[in-house]
């Protein structure tokens, strides 16, 4: 399908002097003068009241910081009040075997085993957030019982405590690479069964509407730390309102709604999803939209000037396996979510120093379908 992905893009900016402005670069700024070692700055996100929370990797170990007020503060896992996990079930330390994946401060945490007896993976949540990641974790079991695509099997789980445990999976995420095109036309198979599958029946409607509300939510946050928007945001972002409301009414299934490369784990035949908190009915082709618009973003990583011939193979062979091109309106519902997907990674990635320069990038592919959303309409 033409509407996949685009085949040219002008060579991206380059990275402003030093690390953006407002909040960003105050945080930054602190942030060096702390002695963090050979830590490398990671992840940056902002929380709904204009905190910025900071993730730095080095060799063996992750530090996270926030930074609110104008002033630059540790934050430990050890003691956060809001995760129970962290309180009720691990105290002030972190037992033998086990190791940080992941972890939002305030939100959820990812803890990993290590031993080889009991390979499992814990994930925390913030009081009152567990019972419904239970909920999505087991409807999407029961969907893919049978399908190509497999959901790790639950240990335990604890609606009060708020954290599921799943069994470990060996494997990784599915390179995005011409030779590896029959692995993506299995996935779109995969995630065809599942949303014919999944039971509908307890999951939350996400509309087109609520898709612009989250790039409208990530703009605010934007402004409550100062920071600029990406030149040509906001126009774009008035452009996708205009064609939200000339989708076509199509059938509404089960979504991912957080859909990558990263969510995959392949090992030899075996196939696993992961990360079923945002669980919901929604159009089908939002999943898509979001899975093919991370395929260039993996292109333009590894090379900024990419000729997305990787992304564009193994989102063609995806789209094949999921069979729905012939769905009334799908290609032009395909462009809309590509074009989301992209205006949201603008946002997400502008926070991000090592990929702030991605960020005129991902309007231009954002940008070219809106127009090809545009034509689609246009030609009726």
């Amino acid at each position: 399908m033409n509407s996949t992905l685009p085949t040219t893009v002008r060579k991206p900016i380059e990275p402003p002097p030093g690390s953006g402005g407002g909040a960003l670069h105050a945080a930054l700024t602190q942030l060096e003068r702390w002695k963090i070692g050979a830590h490398q700055l990671s992840r940056v996100s902002v929380d709904p009241d204009g905190t910025l929370q900071l993730e730095a990797e080095g060799a063996d170990s992750v530090e996270w910081f926030c930074y609110a007020q104008g002033k630059l503060g540790r934050a430990d896992p050890r003691h956060d009040r809001k995760i129970p996990l962290l309180m009720s079930r691990l105290g002030h330390a972190l037992p033998s075997g086990m190791r940080f994946i992941s972890y939002r401060p305030g939100r959820r945490v990812v803890l990993a085993s290590t031993g080889l007896a009991e390979q499992s993976i814990i994930k925390g949540f913030r009081k009152g957030r567990g019972s419904e990641a239970i909920k999505h974790h087991q409807i999407a079991m029961k969907a893919c019982e049978k399908g190509v695509l497999r959901v790790p099997e639950l240990l335990d789980h604890d609606s009060g405590q708020d954290f599921v445990a799943m069994k470990r999976q060996a494997g990784s995420a599915p390179a995005i690479a011409a030779e590896n095109t029959s692995t993506w036309a299995s996935i779109g198979t995969g995630l065809r069964n599942f949303q014919d599958s999944c039971d509908l029946t307890e999951l939350k409607v996400f509309s087109s509407g609520d898709e612009l509300a989250v790039l409208d939510e990530l703009a605010r946050r934007f402004r409550l730390c100062a920071l600029d928007l990406p030149s040509g945001w906001q126009v774009g972002r008035g452009s996708l309102e205009s064609l939200s409301a000339s989708l076509p009414k199509t059938q509404i299934t089960a979504s991912h709604r957080d859909l990558h490369d990263g969510q995959f784990l392949v090992d030899g035949h075996r196939l696993h999803v992961l990360d079923f908190d945002l669980l919901c009915q929604a159009d089908t082709a939002l999943d898509a939209g979001n899975l093919v618009a991370h395929m260039a973003l993996r292109d333009l990583q590894r090379d900024p000037d990419s000729s997305f011939a990787a992304s564009r193979a193994c989102g063609e062979a995806f789209l094949y396996g999921l069979e729905r091109q012939c769905d009334d309106g799908f290609g032009l519902r395909l462009s809309f979510y590509q074009a989301t997907t992209f205006y949201r990674l603008a946002l997400l990635y502008k926070l991000r120093p090592r990929w702030q320069h991605l960020t005129a990038s991902l309007l231009q592919l954002g940008q070219r379908q809106i127009a090809m959303a545009k034509q689609y309409v246009y030609q009726g």
